[in-house]
């Protein structure tokens, strides 16, 4: 029976919607450049064989698939907190010129999550796929651990991993604030 949120008639364009999603992105990102601001047609075609390569493959189009919900959802946050920061009588002007600003680092946060999603999604789609060490079953393994999204978890949120990433970004900030000039 055929219900409002009956969503399965949508499950036909799966590959659609990864494909429109490529075509659009690496098309703004395309003309953005210099070279191809005056070759409009050059950067649709690569655009569109850009998507068409990408629909051949399962990991594209599943890592997309997984990719993009997380994206809105980080997009509808940050309005949302921007929508915050007005109600509490701050300039539209003030947010915007805080996020361009260098000194915050705001920009390299965003650039920060959306890397985390990124690689999140194509390394969950990835051991799906292949396996992950489940191929590995008739070798030598040091140590036994669960395949799939809970390997890659347990190794991304391990302490010695999650103890080297804040002394990486210690270094970082020490580094950007020792070499400003002020």
């Amino acid at each position: 029976m055929a219900t409002p949120l009956d969503i399965s008639v949508l499950q036909q364009f799966n590959n659609v919607f990864p494909f429109l999603l490529i075509l659009v992105l690496i098309y703004v990102v395309l003309d953005q450049m210099e070279w191809f601001k005056e070759r409009r047609a050059i950067a649709a075609i690569i655009s569109v064989l850009v998507a068409l390569m990408a629909l051949l493959s399962p990991i594209v189009i599943k890592s997309v698939s997984l990719m993009a919900p997380w994206f809105v959802l980080f997009i509808i946050f940050m309005v949302l907190m921007m929508l915050a920061f007005m109600a509490t009588g701050i300039e539209r002007n003030f947010i915007v010129d805080f996020v361009k600003q260098d000194k915050f680092g705001a920009a390299l946060w965003t650039f920060a999550i959306i890397t985390i999603i990124g690689v999140g999604s194509i390394v969950s789609v990835w051991t799906e796929e292949t396996g992950g060490l489940e191929k590995l079953q008739g070798t030598n393994l040091t140590a036994q651990v669960e395949s799939g999204n809970a390997s890659a978890f347990q190794t991304v949120f391990h302490p010695k991993i999650l103890g080297v990433v804040l002394v990486m970004l210690v270094g970082f900030f020490t580094i950007k604030y020792m070499t400003s000039i002020e």
